[in-house]
């Protein structure tokens, strides 16, 4: 099976919401940062994105020099245009084994938590502290989309979290 991670960055994550409300997971796994490096391909969001408008979205990861997360979430707008976004790691915290990370999107701090995070797949939950607004995001490695992992991946998830009802299949063959 992939592997999947769940996160909460700067958009093509998995993001959680309960009620329209953020709630702080019991799981946040810390994240290998090399491993996470490199091109993730978005294949559901649940909640409103947070760039672009859910379709075509993607996100390349790097360590910085200081040894933060920065994510560049690239999306097509409504022309068919590419839009980029660079969402820099702010903070991250372990507190009693949960480990969450703080991205700058845009003007905002958005908290994400990694759910489910592997070679293959990813999934994380996010959570904007000023609006208290969840997300969920499921990437994978590989830009064509695999219904079973997807369908795997969410069912993992949702036993973790509230999934939001607003649901965005990304189709990236059409990208």
């Amino acid at each position: 099976m992939g592997k999947v991670l769940l996160a909460t960055f700067c958009i093509t994550f998995v993001v959680i919401a309960c009620e329209g409300k953020c709630v702080i997971p019991s799981v946040g796994l810390p994240v290998d940062k090399k491993a996470i490096s490199g091109k993730w391909y978005g294949q559901e969001i649940y909640g409103p994105p947070k760039v672009g408008d859910g379709t075509c979205f993607l996100t390349q990861w790097s360590v910085t020099d200081d040894d933060k997360l920065d994510v560049l979430d690239s999306w097509k707008d409504k022309r068919g245009k590419w839009q980029s976004l660079d969402c820099p790691e702010l903070k991250s915290e372990s507190k009693d084994g949960v480990t969450s990370y703080t991205f700058k999107i845009r003007e905002e701090s958005v908290t994400f938590w990694f759910l489910l995070l592997n070679h293959h797949s990813m999934a994380a939950y996010s959570c904007d502290e000023k609006t208290q607004t969840a997300n969920v995001y499921i990437m994978s490695r590989e830009q064509p989309r695999d219904n079973v992992r997807v369908k795997e991946v969410v069912e993992h998830v949702g036993k973790m979290v509230a999934i939001p009802e607003d649901r965005h299949v990304i189709d990236q063959a059409s990208c």
